[in-house]
């Protein structure tokens, strides 16, 4: 019935788009609906357009193999604004121009890498919120906070506790300290940096791995309890 909704849409010579955002969150019924769909796409003006997290979607690799086999995929990795982007975007603000915004341009992609739904939420939140100009502390507004508290507790353990030690030791940091710190042994560490590099959280380095932006490291350390901060601070300690 959603085939034929779909494909009745059209005007002749016209096309109808279906976007589909967050499809990593779609059930087993929305996944098998597609299949099914892109088995009839061939014959009908129909394009869709699905936006998915990196890292999270494993429940969507048959649906992926599928489509390819029926030469109906085309994916297309999107990459965060550069440094010059987010600049222009300072700029459109008035309160934040010239040298200010060049500097801001800098502070804002380290602390989001360049996330635009994060640079975005910080700046409404400094407009809305009264921050002036060389506040040191940008502001971390309650939904993104909440989007990154969700990734991290949705991480497998030895993932988060991976992820706890490299919040311990700060923006870089090699595999032996992340086992040492983690506790775990060297197969588990391995199989959560390749969850966590996966996820777009840790980003490989020649000689090491750094957090893919400044939040990702402070929101692992915030939700940490007080007992456990100690206790990883001793481990890097020693």
């Amino acid at each position: 019935a959603l085939h034929r909704l779909l494909t009745a849409l059209p005007a002749p010579r016209q096309t109808t788009l279906l976007v589909l955002d967050d499809l990593h969150w779609a059930d087993e019924a929305t996944v098998g609906w597609l299949s099914y769909l892109a088995s009839k796409l061939r014959r009908s003006r129909l394009l869709v357009v699905a936006a998915l997290r990196p890292g999270d979607v494993a429940g969507l690799d048959d649906l992926r193999a599928t489509l390819s086999r029926r030469q109906a995929l085309h994916e297309m990795a999107l990459a965060g604004w550069d440094r010059a982007t987010v600049q222009q975007v300072l700029e459109r603000l008035p309160r934040l121009t010239g040298e200010d915004a060049a500097g801001m341009a800098v502070r804002l992609h380290n602390t989001t890498g360049g996330n635009p739904f994060f640079v975005l939420s910080i700046l409404q939140e400094m407009v809305e919120g009264g921050s002036e100009k060389g506040d040191d502390k940008l502001p971390v507004p309650g939904q993104v906070r909440e989007v990154l508290e969700r990734r991290v507790q949705g991480l497998q353990p030895a993932a988060r506790q991976v992820l706890e030690a490299g919040a311990v030791l700060g923006a870089r940091h090699d595999f032996a300290l992340l086992q040492a710190i983690s506790g775990r042994d060297g197969l588990e560490t391995a199989d959560g940096l390749d969850e966590l590099v996966a996820r777009q959280m840790l980003d490989p380095l020649p000689a090491g791995f750094q957090f893919h932006h400044d939040l990702i490291r402070a929101t692992a350390y915030d939700r940490m309890s007080s007992w456990r901060r100690r206790l990883l601070h001793s481990r890097a300690a020693d």
